[in-house]
């Protein structure tokens, strides 16, 4: 998944339309959204296609590290086909931080956003998000509550862990509908939207990791992973 990909998630839309646009959002966020930097060496590497509807939208690939009870996430995306003509979207992101009992502790998450007509940063930590648009920084705030959406997707153990998840500035709440342990379904809702959204999940190297990212809608949206 518009990046807005923001995979943070009040009144709620109860319309198949705004269903339809936020599921639409948060799967092209994810395709814009994911993560650039030097990999690890013993980092796992997972490449995914992004389609929305029946066309391919982007293409990610994110490495992931666990070692020492830490963590970190990293990749890149790229926009294709008809999102390369309209957008031209370039992201990088980088997750990382602590491995608990309950799940991932964040301590540093970073979106960095360029398309054809702006370029948006993104940063968290410490408690407080800075934010710069077309190179303009703006006033920091606080922190949202839970853990950003790439923790939450790549790091999480288990359905249950997914809560209070954001994007760095817009707040998302998973409800679970149904979890099966490798599968996930969520009612999705933020302060203007809401919609829902399938994971499923596979081990590879160790980690378990989406195989598959969906959300429903008009404008339905998928990640798969290319084995």
């Amino acid at each position: 998944m518009s990046s807005s990909t923001s995979m943070t998630m009040a009144p709620m839309k109860s319309s198949s339309q705004g269903k339809s646009f936020g599921g639409r959002r948060v799967v092209t966020w994810l395709v814009l959204a994911l993560l650039s930097g030097p990999v690890s060496a013993q980092a796992l590497e997972l490449h995914y296609k992004a389609y929305m509807g029946a066309a391919e939208a982007g293409q990610i690939r994110v490495a992931v590290a666990v070692s020492g009870g830490e963590y970190s996430i990293q990749g890149e995306a790229v926009s294709l086909g008809l999102m390369e003509m309209l957008k031209a979207m370039r992201v990088q992101f980088a997750a990382s931080g602590r491995m608990v009992a309950g799940g991932p502790m964040p301590e540093r998450y970073r979106y960095h956003q360029r398309d054809n007509r702006k370029e948006r940063l993104i940063t968290v930590a410490n408690g407080e998000v800075r934010y710069a648009k077309n190179g303009e920084q703006r006033p920091n705030e606080s922190m949202k509550a839970g853990i950003d959406l790439v923790s939450a997707l790549w790091a999480a153990p288990a359905c249950e862990n997914l809560v209070d998840v954001h994007t760095g500035r817009t707040q998302y709440r998973f409800s679970l509908v149904q979890g099966t342990g490798d599968q996930c379904r969520f009612a999705v809702a933020s302060d203007d939207e809401n919609f829902d959204v399938a994971i499923q999940y596979g081990m590879r190297g160790g980690l378990r990791v989406p195989v598959s990212i969906h959300s429903t809608g008009i404008f339905a949206g998928e990640i798969r992973l290319i084995e």
